[in-house]
């Protein structure tokens, strides 16, 4: 059963080097409790003034760029490679554009 629209959302938030502000160690819950990436979360540090970071795995892009349209654009500033599970994974890092910002 939906209990309406009331969220609850822990985060770390970690300042990056380059000015940027990403989510770590994210968990949000919706009545059910199921953990999902919650752009309500995004938006609320967009609304603070800060520059918000993230880093997904490549592949997903596609998933997440769906999820957070209607909060900004995507914004790839690099891309890695790290290893697990005897797997070499690509990640890329960026920043959240929000909607009406030219950059």
């Amino acid at each position: 059963m939906d209990d309406g629209p009331s969220y609850f959302a822990v985060a770390t938030i970690v300042k990056r080097s380059d000015g940027l502000h990403e989510m770590l160690g994210r968990m949000t819950r919706k009545g059910n409790g199921v953990a999902f990436y919650h752009k309500e979360a995004f938006e609320y540090l967009i609304e603070q003034g800060l520059r918000v970071a993230w880093t997904v795995e490549t592949s997903k892009m596609h998933l997440y760029k769906r999820l957070l349209r209607s909060v900004g654009r995507l914004r790839i500033l690099r891309t890695f490679t790290k290893r697990y599970n005897e797997q070499d994974i690509e990640f890329s890092y960026g920043e959240i554009v929000p909607l009406g910002n030219p950059t």
